[in-house]
């Protein structure tokens, strides 16, 4: 006899995929259609970029990356899981592509399946994940609104509007934070955590997310100046606000596969404060072609890091074996 709860989440996994494929379908097209219609203007753009601009955006962008994922081995280690940091990154770098596969569930699977070789507990691995996902939304939700705000309403006290929510979030008890998860959870049909954190480790890993926005923001502004000059500095707090928003949208976006349609609609909108509409359809689009590449970078170094550091201490001979002469030399795997 079949099992009602594995066919109800089988048919809901299923729709989910149906529902991204569909959702990107849609983006494309009207992505396609956008660049169809405006190739001169978004060429010449592009053609006229700052190179040197662009490569510090880029720069920035890497560095968001990762830094992202080595937060992300933190929270992993401070649920119980032991492992190396230089073992673990180059598993989170590929997990973070598996957001733009359709089914929003390959950055769990992926985890798992890679993680559990390393010796680590798939309730470990899991609870590690949905902690991070939570820091990761909440920092960027808190960073939107104590700076964006301030670029919407052009008013600079809302600056203490945004700063009076901060402190009330996190003024919250720990074990009613627990709560709220565990409900929101089983919204979406999910397992509770086990446990939540002290307040000093919310505390700390929400400062250390939030400092990464503003490296985000930082590759953001000089990706703006390298296609517009005339693009202020002084954009950089409100627009780091637009940029976590953006993304932390782009998570809870159940429908959309890494955020794609959605973060560059949240983009385009704040964007059109400053810019045209065609010159803020560009820069929506070339923040996420800046941010892919830059993860795509990353990866590839973290993981050639983690293949020379394995290789190495096979290549180099012990001082017994160099003195005695019988050093050979080992073959690599």
């Amino acid at each position: 006899m079949t099992d009602p709860v594995l066919t109800k989440n089988r048919n809901r996994k299923i729709l989910l995929k149906v529902t991204n494929a569909t959702f990107l379908i849609i983006v494309f097209v009207f992505l396609g259609f956008f660049l169809f219609k405006n190739s001169r203007t978004v060429g010449s753009i592009l053609y006229n970029a700052d190179p040197y601009l662009l490569g510090l955006s880029l720069l920035f962008h890497s560095l968001f990356v990762l830094f992202q994922g080595t937060l992300g081995v933190a929270v992993l280690r401070a649920t119980g899981g032991d492992i190396p940091y230089v073992k673990a990154l180059p598993i989170l770098c590929l997990s973070l592509m598996g957001r733009y596969i359709p089914g929003k569930i390959w950055v769990v699977s992926s985890r798992i399946s890679l993680f559990s070789m390393k010796g680590i507990k798939t309730a470990q691995i899991v609870t590690a994940t949905i902690k991070e996902h939570i820091f990761t939304i909440f920092s960027g939700l808190l960073i939107a609104m104590v700076f964006l705000p301030a670029g919407i309403i052009g008013n600079q006290q809302a600056y203490l509007w945004g700063t009076l929510i901060l402190a009330g979030f996190l003024l919250l008890p720990p074990s009613f934070v627990y709560t709220l998860i565990n409900r929101g959870l089983s919204i979406f049909g999910k397992q509770p955590l086990e446990s939540w954190a002290t307040r000093r480790t919310v505390l700390a890993f929400l400062c250390l997310y939030c400092i990464n926005w503003f490296v985000l923001g930082s590759g953001l502004i000089l990706l703006a100046k390298s296609l517009y000059p005339a693009i202020p500095l002084t954009l950089i707090l409100p627009w780091t606000g637009l940029y976590s928003l953006a993304v932390s949208a782009g998570f809870i976006a159940i429908f959309s596969p890494g955020g794609i349609g959605v973060r560059e609609g949240i983009f385009f909108l704040g964007f059109s404060s400053q810019l045209p509409a065609v010159e803020a359809g560009a820069l929506a689009l070339m923040t996420r072609l800046i941010v892919t590449l830059a993860e795509v970078i990353v990866l590839l170094a973290v993981l050639s890091y983690d293949r020379v550091s394995r290789v190495l201490p096979e290549s180099v001979p012990s001082q017994e074996e160099t003195e005695s002469g019988e050093y050979q030399r080992v073959g690599h795997d």
